[in-house]
């Protein structure tokens, strides 16, 4: 598995890799928060990011990320729906269950 490096905001890279994808600006990308970083793998080609998710009363997984503010996505175990990917919503349903936070039952 690749070595994770935070992006220098000094690089020339730095914008193509480090930009949020809100507004491009870099804001981010070296930030010491816990949990509040993206990073790029040395090899360039994947990113590592901190996101939280939770059962909603809806039946839905609400999934966001303090990297990027902008990120927010619902997730539906009904195939159907356009929010709908039934093998991700089990996967993370299975992850609050071991967790011991609120899960959904179905």
């Amino acid at each position: 598995m690749p070595q994770d490096k935070p992006v220098d905001k000094g690089s020339a890279a730095s914008d193509s890799r480090g930009a949020s994808c809100e507004n491009g600006s870099v804001a981010w990308a070296n930030d010491k928060r816990g949990g509040s970083t993206m990073q790029v793998s040395e090899d360039g080609k994947s990113v590592r990011l901190n996101v939280e998710f939770w059962f909603e009363s809806d039946g839905s997984i609400r999934l966001t990320s303090e990297a990027d503010p902008s990120l927010r996505v619902i997730i539906k175990n009904d195939p159907e729906r356009p929010s709908g990917h039934p093998m991700l919503f089990k996967r993370l349903a299975q992850c609050l269950r071991i967790m011991g936070v609120p899960e959904p039952t179905a």
